[in-house]
Formats: C-alpha cells, sequence, structure tokens
C-alpha cells in the first residue's frame, strides 16, 4: 500500500497535522500498514479505546510508533513491529541477510548495503 492510501486509509488515527513526513524508509511500510490494520481491527471488535498516532519514524535501526490512547494490546502491537524491524531492511523490505550500520543505525540487508555502497555494516550472526 503506497503512503498516500496508508494516509487516506488511517487519516482517523494521526494526530491532528498529520503527516507531514515519515522519517523511515519504504521497506517497513509494510510493517506499518499491518500495525495500523491490527490496531483498526482492535478498535472495531475488541472495543479497545481510540489510538492516535503521534510519530512513526526509524531510531537506532529500528521501527518506532509513538501514540496515545489504546490499551495494552496496542502497546504489544507495536513491540511486535519494532521486533520485526529489526530483522527487515528498511529499504526494500526483504528479511534476507539483515545486518546493521555503524553509526547512524539503520537495520539493512546485504544487497541494500551493496546496492548503495554502504560502509561499516554488520550482518547478524545465524541469518538466513
Amino acid at each position: 500500500m503506497s503512503r498516500e492510501k496508508l494516509i487516506e486509509k488511517y487519516s482517523y488515527m494521526f494526530s491532528k497535522g498529520w503527516p507531514s513526513w515519515f522519517d523511515y524508509d519504504e521497506g517497513w511500510d509494510h510493517i506499518v500498514e499491518r500495525v495500523l490494520s491490527l490496531i483498526q481491527w482492535d478498535i472495531k471488535y475488541n472495543n479497545m479505546p481510540n489510538v492516535e498516532i503521534l510519530q512513526i519514524k526509524e531510531k537506532f535501526g529500528r521501527l518506532e510508533i509513538y501514540f496515545q490512547g489504546g490499551d495494552e494490546r496496542t502497546s504489544g502491537i507495536i513491540d511486535l513491529a519494532r521486533h520485526i524491524s529489526l530483522k527487515t531492511c528498511e529499504i526494500c523490505g526483504s528479511t534476507s541477510n539483515i545486518g546493521q550500520t555503524k553509526g547512524w543505525i539503520k537495520t539493512l540487508c546485504k544487497k541494500c548495503v551493496e546496492k548503495e555502497n554502504i560502509e561499516h555494516w554488520i550482518e547478524y550472526e545465524n541469518n538466513n
């Protein structure tokens, strides 16, 4: 789903004035879309309190979603997304040969590292 469609579909969840930007690369868009759809489902079918998404960004190589409202299920959904992002390339969305850069930490696959000519990248051990 494109970011424009994502914004349109879930606009009622975003804080006022949102979104002026997304501070992560497109490889994680599918994770964000899944998070928003699960939260939407919980609001509709589990009577979860409304959720206001305040910010979505990359921080220290993982996806961070800041929000108000919701409940412990909301926190669980977002925690799961954080863990998934650590095994997903931020650029292309691949889950193979994942590692992180040093310095400004980004989670990337080996192919994107080579394509973008990125230095100081360490592949995770026991990676597929």
